[in-house]
This record gives C-alpha cells, structure tokens and sequence, in this order.
C-alpha cells in the first residue's frame, strides 16, 4: 500500500487495509543522521506545527484496528505529545518509535499507557539508537534509571 494522498479523506480508504498508520506530529528531530530518511533528497522544508486540540480531534475520528504509530522527526518534541496521546480514543491502538529525548523517569510519569498495552509481536513503545548521534552509555543511562525497564 502507498502514502494515502491527501485529497482523500478518512470516509474513502478503508484503513483496515494497512499494517499501521504513520502520525508524523512533527519532522523536528535533535539529530542529524547522514542516513535521514526524512533529509534526503535536499532537505526537508520546515513546517507549521499543528496544536494538539487540532492532532486529537482528527485522530479520535479514525476508526481501525491498525495501530496509529507516532514517529517522525521525533514525537516526543511535539510540545503538547502527551496531551495528544494520552486524549486519544481507547479503542484506538498506539505505538511509538522514539530516540527517548527526555528523562524515562518523566516519560513515565506523562504517559498513559493505556493504548500502548496489547499483544503484539514487537514493543508498541520503541526506543532507537542511532551511533552517528547519539552517546550509547547515555542512552543506556536514562533507560536504566527507568522503574520499568520494559519501556
């Protein structure tokens, strides 16, 4: 399955058809990776931000079982990500693919697990390494000060 274009709308795509549905709040991101899927082909232009009351209404609208994953640029840089996913739906099935920019024990505390929990093959909460840009004995660091080192 491809992109979805956007003069579709929600009513015309049968969004059960697809593996996962990728919610890109914001393409910011702390690194520069040479390998950046998101830089290539000359660079990404910038972007408006779109407030987190605007993300939750039109992400509650959705009706699936595939599961909306938040990557990016990185989600948790979004300034209103926890509001946004903690509003979301409960029928509504989440993952997230982050490089953890935050301390674990704050993204803990933020995030309500509730639409991350479920059984699945992978971890729906998935923290990246990226060796170009990132100090391994940090990352470790703030994952291991974690009371829940299944994050």
């Amino acid at each position: 399955m491809g992109a979805i274009e956007t003069s579709e709308t929600v009513n015309e795509i049968d969004l059960n058809a697809y593996n996962y549905i990728g919610v890109f709040l914001t393409f910011d991101c702390l690194r520069a990776c040479s390998y950046c899927l998101n830089e290539s082909n000359g660079g990404l232009e910038k972007r408006g931000t779109i407030e987190g009351k605007i993300w939750k209404e039109g992400l509650n609208r959705i009706k699936t079982d595939a599961p909306l994953t938040f990557n990016g640029g990185e989600p948790l840089l979004h300034s209103d990500f926890f509001d946004i996913v903690n509003g979301l739906e409960e029928c509504l099935k989440l993952d997230l693919l982050t490089t953890l920019p935050i301390d674990a024990k704050d993204f803990i505390k933020n995030l309500n697990p509730r639409g991350f929990e479920r059984d699945l093959p992978y971890s729906a909460i998935r923290v990246t390494f990226h060796p170009e840009t990132m100090d391994l004995s940090e990352t470790v660091q703030n994952r291991s000060n974690s009371p829940h080192r299944s994050v």
